[in-house]
């Protein structure tokens, strides 16, 4: 089914009017800053634009997922939007302390902390998965524009990048702040038209009385427990929050897009949902479904305001994970330039092209490998840091790095890269993260002077917990999350242990010095 000749080129005229507006504004906010603030800004984006980021960010990323969960799993689909908004709101809490360690990436800070080997390789980590976190939204627009068009999906996805490379280009996070305000606007408009394009039409006769499978509580502990984790390396977001010139209006922002967020959420699912109703299962799901309503139900203004809004979709999203990666792996990992961010950025996006295309119907399991490698490299050193700063070992940051990523990777192998099939029922997600928690808190302990005392109840502690972990009472769909937690658990417990080691080792009466004292002699 194709749109009328008319309404084809209408959409393109405007798609094309739309990217030649972002054009001038990013262009715009280089002749007013130069490359001085392509990093931070400035650090002086206002409470205002800090918001209109942050919530273009998170509700470009919820949308799409919204409409799609939506549409299968009806109103539980909102326990993955109310995830995010909960992220987002971690995220400002943890953004002062972010702030005093003169936060600008994860990888620039962690190799402050433990040197340039681990900045490097924090950086690749960060910029090899960030093209992989960004592709959803591309192939969003680009099976969207492929519908309503007849583009093909390469020559949508190859337009979408160069549209993202020409605005980040010319300024960097000055060109994000100067856009996304105007994304923003259109994604919600798009989304309000979509509300009353699918509202009051008759339902499918085989959905009468159909009410969707609610989604397993596990599921939803997976969404809330990938999130946590998400909050340590939430890279692009903080990019925003640090660079405002009023840290505590920036957390107020902050908190109040993740409410505004919580709305949208509301607003996608009930899209996904209606459209289930509205056509009953369709093949491609809810993104399909949307498509076809647009396709078969909107007006010529409809179809062309919807289109702008999911081409804005694409670029809000893919924006700052595109700049946030090429910065840890253009400044941080090769050399501190903008000429080689740029460079990556470019980079960036051909790697993004290159992985969709080449499994573009596996967008949950690149997600999830994405996730698997990203935080076995971020999260724990990150956790390390915050928690102990740089009293852990280089060798251990390295090997736990290391360690987590080949565990996650060699376990995704093992299935031939499957994406419902791992060993053991247990997703390699959880056990990667797990390998570098134990691995970060074995190099914490042992570096300690007081190993000795606490390695007992460290032991026992441990076999305990992962006793816990691999036992059969729980069912299979838990094992991985309890996994975590009790690693989780075991890397709190060691932080407490040497505390009380240390602080009873201060205790001792005056005579147990002297003889330490004299031993010592």
């Amino acid at each position: 089914m194709h749109i009328h000749p008319s309404t084809f080129w209408a959409i393109l005229a405007a798609l094309t009017l739309y990217t030649l507006v972002l054009l001038g504004l990013s262009y715009r906010a280089k002749r007013r800053s130069g490359e001085s603030g392509y990093f931070d800004a400035g650090k002086k984006l206002s409470p205002t634009t800090v918001f209109l980021m942050v919530t273009a960010l998170w509700t470009s990323s919820t949308i799409a997922m919204e409409i799609d969960t939506g549409f299968a799993d009806g109103w539980s689909a909102v326990w993955l939007g109310a995830s995010t908004a909960l992220l987002s709101i971690l995220v400002s809490w943890l953004a002062p302390r972010f702030l005093r360690l003169g936060y600008t990436t994860n990888s620039e800070l962690l190799g402050r902390a433990y040197g340039p080997l681990v900045r490097r390789l924090t950086g690749v980590v960060i910029g090899a998965t960030f093209p992989i976190f960004a592709m959803s939204n591309a192939l969003f627009a680009g099976y969207f524009l492929h519908a309503l068009l007849g583009w093909p999906l390469w020559f949508s996805l190859v337009a979408t990048t160069f549209l993202l490379l020409a605005t980040v280009q010319f300024a960097g996070l000055e060109s994000l702040a100067a856009i996304q305000g105007v994304n923003l606007v259109f994604i919600l408009l798009a989304l309000g038209l979509l509300v009353v394009l699918v509202h009051g039409l008759p339902a499918h006769p085989l959905t009468v009385g159909h009410h969707p499978s609610p989604v397993a509580n596990a599921t939803i502990l997976v969404w809330l427990g990938t999130n946590l984790l998400n909050v340590f390396s939430a890279q692009a977001e903080f990019q925003a929050v640090v660079a405002a010139k009023n840290a505590r209006r920036a957390q107020l922002a902050v908190l109040a897009s993740s409410l505004f967020v919580g709305l949208v959420v509301f607003a996608a699912t009930w899209v996904g949902r209606q459209a289930r109703i509205d056509l009953g299962a369709v093949p491609g799901g809810g993104l399909s479904a949307v498509s076809h309503l647009v396709l078969t139900q909107a007006s010529p203004l409809e179809a062309v305001l919807i289109a702008v809004g999911i081409w804005g979709l694409a670029l809000t999203w893919c924006g700052p994970l595109l700049f946030s990666g090429a910065v840890s792996l253009g400044r941080d990992a090769i050399s501190a330039s903008v000429r080689w961010t740029k460079m990556a950025l470019v980079g960036e996006a051909g790697l993004m092209i290159s992985l969709a295309l080449w499994r573009p119907d596996a967008l949950a399991w690149w997600s999830v490998f994405g996730l698997t490698v990203r935080n076995a490299g971020v999260v724990g050193p990150t956790l390390a840091l915050l928690l102990w700063g740089d009293r852990v070992p280089r060798w251990s940051v390295v090997g736990a790095i290391g360690a987590g990523i080949a565990a996650g990777v060699g376990l995704n192998a093992a299935t031939g890269f499957s994406a419902v099939h791992f060993l053991w029922g247990i997703n390699p997600m959880w056990i990667s993260q797990t390998v570098s928690l134990v691995v970060l808190a074995f190099g914490r302990w042992w570096s300690s002077p007081h190993r000795s005392e606490s390695a007992l109840w460290l032991a026992i502690a441990l076999g305990l917990l992962m006793a816990e972990a691999s036992g059969n009472v729980l069912p299979v769909s838990l094992r991985g999350i309890t996994l975590l937690a009790t690693s989780g658990l075991f890397f709190a417990l060691t932080h407490l242990v040497l505390e009380h080691a240390k602080k009873a080792s201060n205790s001792k009466p005056s005579w147990q010095l002297l003889d330490d004292n004299v031993a010592s002699e």
